[in-house]
């Protein structure tokens, strides 16, 4: 397993950290998999984060105002070690993989499992009680 992943938790983010031990002959990124267990519901949901950035040969899809264009991170990776998940909110359950993306011999983007991390520990967003400090 050569990806290492820290997961951190608040009140509604979830802020991810990797690494890899060494380079990845033809990575061209990271997709990052979610399990989330919302608040009150029974049960979990698998999905992958979505990534507004996609690769620089690509052209930028005109939003004419409206949200920028999405896709899931399987096919426009993460080029970064690092992604925070807003979307995670108080209550819920989370826990992430982060999983190598490469372009095989036929130029399409793939999942190389090999070189995935294990799922993080699942988490709880949760409110951070804050201290009271009596000034006299």
């Amino acid at each position: 397993m050569p990806i290492k992943l820290r997961v951190y938790v608040n009140e509604d983010d979830a802020l991810l950290f990797w690494s890899i031990t060494k380079p990845i002959p033809e990575c061209r990124g990271f997709a990052i998999q979610r399990r989330i267990k919302r608040k009150g519901k029974k049960k979990s949901e698998e999905d992958f984060l979505l990534n507004r950035t996609g690769f620089e040969n690509e052209e930028d899809p005109k939003t004419n105002g409206k949200t920028p264009q999405v896709k899931p991170s399987t096919e426009w990776p993460f080029q970064r070690f690092s992604w925070t998940d807003h979307d995670a909110q108080t209550g819920d359950v989370v826990s992430y993989r982060i999983i190598t993306m490469i372009r095989n011999d036929a130029g399409k983007l793939e999942q190389l499992e090999s070189q995935a991390s294990e799922w993080s520990k699942e988490a709880r967003q949760r409110l951070q009680a804050l201290r009271r400090t009596a000034w006299a």
